[in-house]
């Protein structure tokens, strides 16, 4: 009888832990696009650097007027999905063209500068 309970504790332990795995993690490597990952760049005209650096762990850094801005990143629905835990998130439509990625200002109903990859 106490072996059958030493085993019966260790499958639920068990059970328990694969519960828990990497696979429930929403920024997973499925849910990013390679393509973006790394740093792109755009100089605006008064030599401010603008950037995005886009981590292959699902982090994101959008660096502004020399200001950072820490997001976590997926692609939903072929966009860019930014979100911060507890917030709500911001989608951009993008494309890449060679080494130069724009992002869709719906507001102006435009694509951005572009982005040159570093």
């Amino acid at each position: 009888m106490k072996r059958l309970l030493i085993f019966l504790l260790s499958f639920f332990i068990f059970l328990l832990l694969s519960g828990c795995s990497e696979d429930d993690n929403p920024t997973k490597a499925e849910n990013l696009d390679s393509n973006l990952l790394g740093e792109w760049v755009f100089v605006d005209s008064n030599n401010d650097v603008h950037s995005w650096t886009f981590n292959e762990d699902g982090t994101c850094i959008q660096t502004l007027y020399n200001q950072d801005f820490n997001w976590e990143w997926q692609i939903e629905d072929g966009q860019i999905k930014l979100f911060i835990s507890g917030a709500q998130a911001v989608y951009y439509n993008y494309r890449i063209e060679g080494n130069k990625l724009y992002l869709r200002v719906d507001s102006m109903d435009e694509w951005s500068l572009p982005y040159t990859k570093a």
